[in-house]
Order: C-alpha cells, then structure tokens, then sequence
C-alpha cells in the first residue's frame, strides 16, 4: 500500500511540457529553458534533484546541435564506472547557456526585427513574433515603431500611416502630453487594434494571444 501511494505521488500533472529545442535557433533558448524550468516547478515534486531536473532538459534537447551535445554530455558522464550524478543543476544550465546562447543576441535580433514581414499570418501572430524579438533588440521606441509598421502587409501597413490620431481611450491611462508623443507602446497599441478592426471587417481568423 506504501509502495502504492508513493507510485502515486510521483506521478506529473497535465501540463504542457517544453517544446524540443535543437540548436538551429538560439534565440529560442532563453524561452526553451524557462519551459523546463516551469513544467518541472509544477511538478516539483517529481523534480526535486538535480540529476532529475537535468535529465528533463537533456531528454528535450534532441536533432540538431542540440541533440549531438546532448548525447555527449551524457557520454561523457556515463564514461565513469562509478557514475552516480549528472552533477550540479546550476553548473549544468551555465553550460548549456555557454553552448548555445548568442553572443551576439542583440544583434541578431535587431537584424531579424528588420526582415519581419507578416505574410499570410495573422496579424495576432505577426505581433507576437515581433513583440518576443522586441524584448530581445533593445532598440528605441521609434524605430521599434517603424519595424512594426513596414513588417505589415501594404494595404495594413498604408491604413496604418493614414491614422490622424491615436484613439482616446487608449490614453486614459497616460498622465501628460510628453507621455502620448513619446510612448512608443501606446502608439503601437493603437496601430494593433486598428488592424485587428481590418481583419474583423475582412471576416479573416483572429487567434487570441497569451
């Protein structure tokens, strides 16, 4: 019975576990790792050691670059006989950013801010790319703005620069004239809800975002 209830206890909750990272997009690490990190606090009482919590990350990191340093971290502690840990969690995550983060991080987001285009996405979906490249960039607002704008397809992009102002309620909660001219956020909020009221007239698909 004993046996019975620890079985139980151990089993994991529901939730959506990590997406496989494989090292082709290392901007993606970042968000990859918090995956692990989330699922396993919320199954935090099957993760509680660290060779459990590196284990979890290692049996996600699979194809790719990913994969093939996965398999050789793993072979390389398994080539001692009296194996008993993959060692130290924190170590573990300090090595993995070692080998898969960019340098150069951004950069590279800022070039591919530049080249967004929207396409045949959704507009809720172009916004959500640009928005996780955007906390990535750290560019100023304004040319934020203008990223935003000519990643568009042209007849949004074209009702975009028409806008004469930015929608009233969407400044209720700006508290001086220097923040409605300077707020990059605010203007874009605006921008987007125009675009999602084009796509509702369009009767085209809104997918939520998170």
């Amino acid at each position: 019975m004993d046996e019975d209830r620890h079985h139980v206890s151990q089993k994991e909750l529901g939730f959506r576990k990590p997406e496989i990272f494989n090292g082709s997009d290392r901007l993606k690490l970042r968000e990859f790792i918090n995956q692990c990190k989330n699922y396993m606090a919320e199954n935090s009482h099957v993760y509680q050691e660290d060779n459990q919590k590196i284990a979890f990350v290692l049996s996600h990191m699979q194809g790719g670059t990913a994969g093939s340093w996965a398999q050789s971290f793993i072979e390389m502690k398994l080539t001692d006989d009296n194996f008993l840990s993959y060692g130290d969690w924190k170590e573990f995550i300090t090595d993995v950013n070692k080998a898969f983060s960019d340098e150069n991080i951004e950069e590279t987001a800022r070039t591919l801010l530049r080249n967004i285009k929207q396409g045949t996405r959704t507009v809720d979906d172009y916004i959500a790319e640009f928005r996780l490249l955007e906390s990535k960039a750290k560019l100023e607002d304004a040319g934020n703005i203008e990223y935003f704008k000519w990643g568009l397809n042209d007849p949004l992009r074209q009702r975009i620069y028409g806008m004469e102002s930015i929608p009233r309620h969407l400044t209720s909660g700006m508290s001086t004239p220097h923040d409605l001219t300077t707020n990059g956020d605010l203007l874009r909020s605006s921008s987007e809800e125009l675009l999602r009221r084009h796509e509702e007239k369009a009767d085209l698909p809104i997918v939520p975002t998170t």
